[in-house]
């Protein structure tokens, strides 16, 4: 089945890095001090903590996920409103939401 692009799942997604997701102390830690705007930190948070929470996921889903994440770039999206509804665990604010996205992205087909 073939599931539309929608920018609300990357919302939801992206819950595994709020503030308000439980997180034992030792990855609240690494997740807040790692630089979200430096590629080589984000994707070492994505593999860390992203990408168990992917491998859950079914095939369906991680379709889904990958193909709204490529729609949505491709067409330009630069995911404010994303980042409007999460308030994500790293000490700075994402400077460039499409990179963010991009490296999310990069991460999840790696792990494919």
């Amino acid at each position: 089945m073939k599931l539309k692009p929608d920018v609300s799942i990357l919302t939801s997604f992206l819950f595994i890095l709020d503030i308000d997701y439980p997180h034992d102390d030792a990855v609240v830690e690494f997740i807040c001090s790692s630089n979200i705007n430096d590629k080589e930190e984000l994707l070492g948070v994505f593999y860390r903590v992203v990408k168990p929470e992917y491998e859950c996921c079914t095939e369906d889903e991680k379709k889904w996920l990958i193909d709204t994440l490529r729609f949505y770039l491709k067409r330009g999206e630069a995911f404010e409103s994303v980042f409007d509804r999460r308030n994500l665990l790293f000490s700075e604010k994402v400077v460039d939401g499409r990179k963010f996205m991009e490296t999310l992205l990069e991460s999840l087909i790696g792990c494919r």
